[in-house]
C-alpha cells in the first residue's frame, strides 16, 4: 500500500497540487478507552485539513483504520468530517464487526461495551451498525474507484453505479537495480538455478503453500524465491520454510526478506518467472510491480486475475490446487523461451497502458467542471484534467 500511495501522489503531482496526510499507524485497542478516544481526536484533526482542497484522494483496506472492530474503526469518524469531495479508492472491503476485547470486573466490562456501542451509533447515525458497514459505509464518496470489478459489484449498495468506477491495475516504476546479477546470485546462492519469484507477505489468502507443495515435481535447478515480510507474516514465513524442508526442497525456499525498492528491483530483473497461487486476492500491488518488470506470471485462476490477463497482462493460468499441474505449468514457461518472451512482450504492452499516470489523469478528471463518461481505460474515452489541489 506504501507503494501504491507513493506512485498515485508523484502521479497526481502532474495535474494537481498534492498535500499527503499520513495517518497513524499504531493500533490502539478498545480495551484502552482514554488512548481510544485521544486517537479518534487525531483523526478528526487530520480529516480537517481537507478544509481548503479542491478534493481529497482516499486510500482503504481493512488493515488501516485502526481495524474494523466495533468500537475501534476510526474510519466512519475520519470520513465524516472530510470538507471536499472524496474519491475514494477501494482496495480491499471492510472486514468482521466484531465486539472489541475488552477487559476488567463486570461493571468495567460492561461500560468500556456501552461507550463502543454508543461511539458506533454515533459513527454510523443508527443502531444496526453492522447493516451500516455492509450498505453505507462508503456512501459519502462523491466517487469510487477500484481495480477489481467483483469488489466494485460487493459495494454496489454504497453508491449509484455511475460513481463507481474499476480501472485496470496499474503498474509500477521501481529505481535503478542495488545489486548486480552476480551479487544478487552471491547473496541468495542462486547461480546456475532458474528462479521463481514469490512476490508478497505470505498470508493464507496468498496460497504461497500450494507453491511449495509444488516444489518435489519441478526441475531440480528451479528455485523459489520469496520477497517481502511483516510482523503479521512472520508465523507464515516460517510455517512455509518447514513446509518445504519437510519435502525434502529446503534448500529450494528461498526467503530474500523484506527487500528496499533498488534491492527489489534487482531480484526482480533475475527472475526467470514469478508465480501468483492466490486463493483470494482483490487488488495485489505485486502483480503490478512483476507486470512491470515484464516477467510471466504463473497465476491462480481468480477473478482479479481474468481480469488482468483480460486487460492484457502476460498471465498463464494453472490449477494451483494440483501441485504436479502447476509445476507443469511452471516448468513450461522457464524452460520454452518463445513462450516466456510472449508473456514478457504482453507485459511491456500492459505497462505502457497501464501506468499510475493513468489513474492519477482519471482521478483528477473526477474533481474537474464536468463529468465524464467514466469506462475501462480501453474505452478511450477523454476525461477532463481538474487544477487546484488534492489532499
Amino acid at each position: 500500500m506504501a507503494s501504491y500511495q507513493r506512485n498515485l501522489a508523484t502521479a497526481t503531482a502532474e495535474f494537481a497540487e498534492v498535500e499527503t496526510v499520513r495517518l497513524p499507524t499504531e493500533r490502539v485497542f478498545g480495551n484502552n478507552l482514554v488512548a481510544l478516544l485521544a486517537q479518534r481526536r487525531v483523526y478528526r484533526q487530520l480529516a480537517a485539513r481537507s478544509a481548503g482542497a479542491d478534493g481529497v484522494v482516499l486510500d482503504y483496506t481493512d488493515t488501516f483504520w485502526n481495524g474494523s472492530r466495533l468500537g475501534e474503526n476510526l474510519f466512519p469518524s475520519f470520513a465524516r468530517r472530510l470538507r471536499a469531495p472524496t474519491v475514494l479508492i477501494l482496495h480491499e472491503g471492510p472486514g468482521r464487526t466484531d465486539p472489541a476485547d475488552i477487559s476488567g470486573p463486570f461493571p468495567v466490562k460492561a461500560g468500556k461495551r456501552l461507550v463502543h456501542l454508543a461511539l458506533a451509533a454515533r459513527d454510523a447515525h443508527s443502531r444496526y451498525y453492522d447493516d451500516f458497514v455492509r450498505e453505507k459505509l462508503f456512501s459519502f464518496a462523491a466517487h469510487m474507484v477500484t481495480h477489481s470489478r467483483p469488489l466494485a459489484q460487493s459495494r454496489s449498495k454504497d453508491l449509484p453505479v455511475a460513481r463507481v468506477h474499476v480501472l485496470p491495475t496499474p503498474t509500477y516504476t521501481l529505481p535503478a537495480s542495488a545489486w548486480s546479477t552476480t551479487e544478487i546470485e552471491s547473496r541468495f546462492g542462486l547461480s546456475g538455478k532458474r528462479v521463481a519469484v514469490l512476490l508478497g507477505f505470505p498470508q493464507p489468502s496468498k496460497g504461497f503453500d500450494r507453491a511449495v507443495t509444488c516444489l518435489p515435481h519441478l526441475p531440480a535447478d528451479v528455485v523459489f524465491l520469496q520477497v517481502g515480510t511483516s510482523d503479521r507474516s512472520r508465523a507464515q514465513c516460517e510455517a512455509l520454510t518447514a513446509h518445504a524442508a519437510a519435502l525434502g526442497a529446503g534448500d529450494r525456499f528461498i526467503r530474500a526478506g523484506y527487500l528496499t525498492d533498488p534491492e527489489l528491483a534487482a531480484v526482480l530483473r533475475r527472475a526467470d518467472v514469478a508465480v501468483a497461487p492466490f486463493r483470494a486476492v482483490h487488488h495485489s500491488s505485486s502483480l503490478g510491480h512483476l507486470i512491470a518488470f515484464g516477467i510471466p506470471i504463473v497465476a491462480a485462476d481468480i477473478p482479479s486475475t481474468r481480469e488482468l490477463a483480460a486487460d492484457g497482462a502476460g498471465l498463464v493460468f494453472a490449477d494451483c490446487d494440483d501441485p504436479k499441474a502447476l509445476a507443469d505449468v511452471v516448468t513450461a514457461v522457464v524452460s520454452d523461451r518463445a513462450f516466456a518472451e510472449e508473456l514478457r512482450t504482453l507485459n511491456d504492452t500492459y505497462t505502457r497502458a497501464h501506468g499510475f499516470r493513468s489513474v492519477a489523469r482519471f482521478v483528477c478528471g473526477l474533481f474537474g467542471p464536468t463529468t465524464p463518461v467514466l469506462g475501462r481505460a480501453e474505452s478511450g474515452v477523454e476525461v477532463p484534467v481538474a487544477s487546484g489541489s488534492v489532499s
